[in-house]
């Protein structure tokens, strides 16, 4: 009988730092951000380029996505200009945060320096194109937002998490990729006029 006590207790025992591992994984756990990022990096990614996706060097894949206003924008429309292309989704905790960034230098520099902003949203992964729509009038954002319902581009640009953003000079050439937010306008306006 003292065996059968000693088995339950251990299962008991063994069963309750099991839950206690599963309730704190799903309330503290890697999830903070959807998009597979575990915290705030800015500041530190987009300094450091990655290897996924098209390649430094690389010609960016051209592509025509519509706006949530029905215009069309096709990348390679905008050869003469360098791109800022960035990849995002609306529920994306540090696309939230880079956001605002990216409208202050687009009111402030894009034009000067020769920049267009061009934001691909990730719809396929929304809920619906009205919370692409409510983010966009939240933030008041006025740079070209494309939609990407099937997440062509996204696999074309091999993109795998949010934000991910490319660099590319007049030709469409890939000059510098990162994924992760940008901390701040200065951030931005800085990296850009790198290239």
């Amino acid at each position: 009988m003292k065996i059968v006590r000693k088995v339950a207790a251990t299962l008991s025992i063994v069963l309750l730092v099991y839950l206690v591992v599963v309730m704190i994984q799903t309330n503290f756990g890697e999830d903070e951000y959807p998009s597979g990022m575990v915290a705030d990096q800015s500041g530190i990614l987009p300094t450091e380029s990655f290897n996924d996706g098209i390649q430094t060097g690389n010609q960016a894949p051209d592509f025509v996505l519509e706006t949530l206003d029905g215009d069309v924008v096709r990348l390679s429309d905008l050869k003469g200009k360098k791109v800022f292309l960035n990849f995002w989704a609306s529920w994306c905790g540090p696309c939230e945060d880079e956001m605002p960034h990216m409208q202050v230098y687009y009111d402030n520099s894009a034009e000067k320096s020769n920049y267009e902003v061009v934001a691909v949203n990730m719809t396929q992964r929304e809920r619906s194109n009205q919370d692409v729509v409510d983010f966009v009038d939240e933030y008041q954002l006025t740079f070209p937002i494309v939609l990407d319902p099937n997440g062509e581009v996204e696999k074309l640009y091999e993109v795998l998490a949010f934000p991910t953003s490319y660099i590319l000079d007049e030709e469409g050439i890939v000059l510098h990729s990162f994924k992760g937010p940008i901390a701040n306008p200065e951030e931005l306006d800085e990296l850009l006029n790198a290239y």
